[in-house]
């Protein structure tokens, strides 16, 4: 069908590689996966739908603290694009990140003892653009 697409993204983090300013012991190499669609209702309107996993953040116990954290998470997202005229178009989407509980407790990056912690949060993005091109 010349009005579908089909994506897939896999994204490799080499961590272990970087200079993280003395944190490199508190982190190994992290991965993403994610799927999506476009599909084209007609000439002037585009629809998009996708959704990202986060396998791995990278990111060992002792670097997370309440200041720097990361977390493994999901996302979905879904979008558009309408053409005004062959050169004008408006663009739209909306996505929403669920973060994975994370508990944290012991001693972080800096040496600094951690009380039993939990981190949790979502995040919900909406966005508008024009875009115009010749």
């Amino acid at each position: 069908m010349p009005s579908l697409r089909l994506v897939a993204d896999m994204n490799y983090y080499f961590n272990k590689g970087v200079d993280w300013s003395g944190k490199e012991d508190d982190l190994v190499d992290g991965m993403e996966m994610g799927a999506g669609f476009d599909f084209a209702l007609s000439e002037a309107l585009q629809l998009s739908a996708g959704f990202l996993r986060t396998i791995n953040s990278g990111a060992l116990k002792p670097y997370q603290s309440d200041l720097s954290h990361t977390f493994t998470t999901s996302t979905i997202g879904a979008g558009g694009r309408y053409y005004v005229n062959p050169h004008l178009y408006v663009s739209f989407g909306v996505s929403n990140t669920f973060y994975d509980d994370l508990n944290n407790s012991g001693v972080d990056y800096r040496g600094m003892t951690i009380g039993n912690e939990t981190y949790d949060k979502t995040a919900l993005d909406f966005a508008i653009g024009i875009g115009y091109s010749r």
